[in-house]
């Protein structure tokens, strides 16, 4: 059936639903199935796929520009039959349609700062609408819009929609945000060009898509207006910490006769600042609460390659209190009402929050709570299934850096990246040594080039410290091994077994540790992933003389599985030793990449060898080495082309920060019931009633309807699908963007900036010599070490057999 046919009868029903809405506050339809909607933000959407809405929902009262995804608020999806609601069925199709739903989610959550969104499938005369938030999607019942309660259940949902509680559009948007408005953007103009910001022109072009935001300052119990006005970086994964990075300024302006205008006390110009929005697991320590830390131990003169937070705090903490004292409140109140003998009222001083560290900076509102439930706290978990999955929650925080810097894949010369790369190293060595902070995620994504560098100041930074680990105890240990604590046994060091970081970015024995048994987080660890953060921007954006150039990424990088990629990692490092890779007309940059081969290589456990740590010493002293040479070449950046979607498809950087407590995943209650599981999809068809005191089909501004959701473990799999690719396609498209190439029209084969498709890569698990191979004596051994490294055994026998060789 042509699409257009499909979608003009659903337009006219909608309309019908609508035509009794106050003028403000209606919502119109619009036709977009062939529309090509792009990734909210220009900069981006190249590393990410395209979708084709069959119907887009404008904002209440606004009009509707349907080639851009700021000025929908809602996607309808239609389908022919009953028979393609994907929900109560599994397959390929079926997951592929609400992996649809989830992408226009996506889109619509980071396009306006959503707290929640809403999609709606039309399968037939079945509708379901469903609700997405950052830790899990919930779905309705199944809606029969032939039966007479079916369409006046979709107005009153309409109707909810378009008349939210709180905020000025739409149910689910952020009060604390904003849309920058027309007068707003010259102010930021004429304020970045009083600044002589650098490259600040560019950094404007996008700048309809600017938004005034409200920062909660734990410290203060305030809130403090900044301007978003440049996304650095983004996150585009649907269910995990969905992290922006912008450039803003702080809102100087200050309101009079209803309107904001220059404060004219304020002579100086705002300076730019990095504000950082996400999603945290509650499982985990906030991030202001380390960035505090840092601050405590390490006086700012003395800090070098660390950010310095200005302000920030947890939203969601704030608004959970808010919500709890209300219900306190509420419930004594009504003990007060009815008295009773013996009865003993409850002081407010004796019933504190459930945080009690956090509750004083929290500064909560004296009015109660407006909503049935928390917003900047999610709370879908909590309410199908009880307290005891509030792990799978998330929390909405924000924090001001004041340390400006743009992206490592932005550098101007590779002396640039590698300065900023050994700067990053030495902030986290004071973080390690000082504050006892071992960050735990490093990659590419978080170490920042810093835009206008001090003299004698740091040329880059380590940020995001999301995953990072706190260690409660004295100096006496040697950087780089085990501390004495985990030496002997003794205390707490869950927090180093579990296995965090960015994929690809790994250490070897992180990545072994997943078959082995856990593996705990040691300095070196994080040393080695510095390692292959080099490697990874080098091969993608340097001249090198490997054979296969930027596809030398698939050598290195992939995901197939942790034995395969460890492998991967162990075969680079060895053969670096016999064929080290060299950047053209670069000689100091190979021979950086030539010393930390060896250091890598001695870094990874074999039984043949013993294995020397990377310390910090070690990896400073080979930078420091090659950045005091003068041979660097200028302007040698080098554009990666496996980004672009018309050369080779590509694979999604995959964050694997797995739940500290994750427990077994509930099951699904009520009819039919979607769940959203780590990187795969599965539908379920659940007949169990819904849990006790979970009402049935609401669709009110907190829908509670028991269907399920989402979690971050790995590894299941897709019901119904035979075929590993088709699967892991599949598996991989829910952690959006979409990784895996597809036939279907509205997906877009591409990812974050991963490596294309993975072939077949020969791996060496053992390095066994081959029967016959000539192997060094053990006087010659000594001759090079008492306790021989492998680099050094390997460069010693290659030495003699040349030798050998030349004499014969």
């Amino acid at each position: 059936m042509c699409r257009a046919t499909l979608t003009l009868p659903k337009l006219c029903g909608l309309r019908t639903l609508v035509k009794g809405f106050e003028k403000d506050k209606k919502l119109s339809f619009v036709d977009t199935h062939a529309i090509r909607m792009y990734f909210p933000f220009d900069s981006f959407k190249d590393q990410h796929h395209y979708t084709y809405p069959d119907i887009s929902v404008s904002f209440p009262g606004q009009p509707l520009s349907p080639t851009t995804w700021h000025g929908i608020s809602m996607v309808i999806e239609v389908k022919s039959d009953a028979s393609d609601d994907p929900f109560p069925r599994s397959g390929l199709k079926n997951t592929s349609t609400v992996v649809q739903l989830a992408k226009n989610a996506r889109s619509l959550l980071l396009a306006h700062g959503f707290l929640s969104a809403f999609t709606i499938g039309v399968y037939g005369n079945i509708v379901r609408l469903a609700r997405f938030d950052r830790s899990c999607a919930i779905v309705s019942p199944p809606i029969d819009i032939t039966n007479a309660d079916g369409p006046r259940l979709l107005q009153k949902f309409l109707w909810h929609y378009s008349h939210p509680r709180i905020g000025e559009t739409v149910v689910g948007c952020d009060p604390t945000v904003a849309k920058l408005d027309t007068a707003g953007q010259e102010w930021v103009r004429a304020q970045l060009e009083k600044a002589n910001a650098k490259d600040w022109e560019k950094h404007v072009r996008e700048l309809d898509k600017a938004r005034r935001v409200e920062v909660y300052d734990r410290k203060t119990g305030k809130s403090v207006p900044y301007i978003l006005y440049h996304v650095v970086d983004v996150n585009g994964r649907l269910f995990s910490r969905a992290t922006t990075v912008w450039r803003a300024l702080k809102d100087t302006r200050i309101l009079a006769d209803g309107e904001l205008i220059d404060d004219p006390t304020c002579t100086t110009p705002a300076k730019p600042q990095i504000v950082k929005e996400a999603w945290r697991q509650l499982v985990r320590r906030s991030e202001a609460e380390i960035y505090e830390r840092i601050e405590e131990k390490i006086p700012r003169e003395e800090r070098f390659g660390l950010p310095t937070m200005v302000c920030g705090g947890d939203m969601g903490s704030r608004e959970l209190h808010w919500w709890e004292e209300t219900r306190r409140r509420r419930t004594t109140d009504a003990d007060d009402a009815i008295p009773q003998s013996g009865s003993h009222t409850s002081d407010p001083s004796t019933n504190p929050p459930d945080d009690p560290s956090e509750s004083d900076s929290l500064s909560i509102p004296s009015e109660d709570f407006p909503l049935p439930f928390p917003q900047q706290q999610t709370y879908s978990w909590r309410l199908l299934y009880g307290e005891q999955y509030t792990h799978l929650e998330r929390s909405h925080m924000r924090i001001v850096i004041d340390d400006i810097g743009r992206p490592l894949t932005q550098f101007t010369c590779t002396r640039e990246l590698v300065q900023a790369i050994r700067d990053a190293i030495a902030g986290h060595q004071q973080a390690r040594e000082r504050a006892q902070v071992l960050h735990r995620d490093v990659s590419v994504g978080n170490i920042l080039i810093v835009d206008e560098p001090k003299e004698k100041g740091f040329g880059g930074f380590l940020h995001d410290y999301d995953y990072s680990s706190i260690e409660d105890e004295d100096e006496g240990y040697e950087t780089g091994s085990p501390s004495p604590l985990q030496s002997a046994g003794d205390g707490d060091d869950s927090d180093q077994k579990e296995r965090t970081g960015t994929y690809y970015f790994m250490a070897y024995e992180i990545l072994v540790g997943a078959t082995t048994g856990p593996t705990i987080h040691h300095t070196h660890h994080d040393l080695e992933s510095f390692y292959w953060v080099l490697i990874w921007i080098v091969l993608r954006h340097t001249s090198h003389d490997h054979p296969k150039g930027q596809l030398a990424c698939v050598e290195v990088f992939g995901y197939t599985s942790d034995a395969f990629s460890s492998a991967m990692k162990r075969d680079w490092a060895t053969r670096q030793l016999e064929r080290p890779l060299s950047v053209q007309n670069n000689a100091p940059l190979s021979q950086l990449l030539r010393d930390l081969a060896e250091m890598v290589c001695d870094n990874i456990p074999h039984p043949r060898w013993p294995t020397v740590h990377l310390t910090y010493k070690r990896m400073l002293r080979a930078f420091d080495a090659a950045l005091a040479l003068e041979n660097w070449p200028k302007n040698d950046f080098v554009r990666c082309e496996l980004l672009d979607p018309r050369t080779v498809s590509q694979i999604g950087l995959r964050r694997t920060g797995t739940d500290r407590a994750s427990g077994p995943i509930p099951e699904s209650s009520g009819r039919q019931a979607i769940a959203i599981r780590g990187p795969s999809v599965h539908s379920l068809d659940c007949s169990r009633s819904a849990p006790e005191g979970v009402p049935e089909g609401s669709v009110a501004e907190a829908p509670t309807t028991p269907v399920a959701s989402a979690s971050t473990s790995t590894g299941s799999r897709l019901p119904g699908l035979r075929s590993s690719s088709k699967r892991r396609r599949l598996e991989e498209a829910v952690q959006l963007p979409y990784t895996g190439s597809s036939s279907n029209k509205r997906f877009k084969s591409g990812g974050d900036m991963g490596p294309p498709a993975l072939p077949a890569v020969r791996s060496h698990p053992t390095r066994t010599p081959r029967s016959g191979q000539a192997q060094p004596s053990r006087r010659s051994r000594e001759r090079v070490s008492a306790a021989p490294t492998r680099s050094s055994e390997r460069i010693r026998a290659a030495a003699e057999k040349r030798a050998t060789s030349r004499s014969g």
